[in-house]
């Protein structure tokens, strides 16, 4: 456990280096310059789970639009690649720029395609991370069109403060 707490301290922090070396080089675009950083991260994340999480930057439509990032099972990686017009088991991602209110963008029309077809979306303007789950729609009788947030994760300070 000490083990994996200091690996995912680690990603943790090379993230945060990573954006504020990025977003303040002055050539960086606000959304698409931070896919790396964060596809890192949730890289380094998806290591210590069971089975394995792997992070597709730019994945192929499934259906539904381009999303930023999918989250794929290591069991549905087949020589490095996630097997052909197979659904990321764990989801897609949705990035906006750090000054973008990332609670908005949870109730978008973006999100709520993604939501129908992954079934879960993890939403972050790079600082506010929140998980978006379809499937507790139908679990909990909730009416279709609503997002359900899952417990969320904010890191305090500017958009700019990295």
């Amino acid at each position: 456990m000490a083990k994996t707490n200091s690996v995912l301290a680690t990603a943790v922090e090379t993230y945060l280096t990573d954006l504020r070396q990025i977003l303040g080089s002055g050539g960086a675009t606000a959304e698409l310059s931070t896919y790396l950083p964060l596809g890192n991260l949730l890289n380094a994340v998806g290591a210590t789970l069971k089975p394995k999480i792997t992070c597709v930057i730019h994945p192929a439509d499934q259906g539904a639009g381009f999303p930023d990032l999918s989250l794929y099972s290591a069991t549905q990686i087949q020589r490095g690649q996630p097997r052909t017009r197979q659904l990321p088991e764990h989801g897609a991602v949705e990035v906006k720029p750090p000054t973008d209110d990332a609670w908005v963008t949870t109730d978008g029309p973006q999100v709520s395609r993604y939501q129908n077809r992954y079934q879960l979306v993890l939403v972050t303007n790079t600082r506010d991370f929140m998980l978006v789950d379809a499937a507790l729609h139908q679990r909990d009788g909730v009416p279709d069109g609503l997002n359900i947030l899952l417990p969320h994760f904010s890191q305090p300070g500017e958009d700019h403060a990295y």
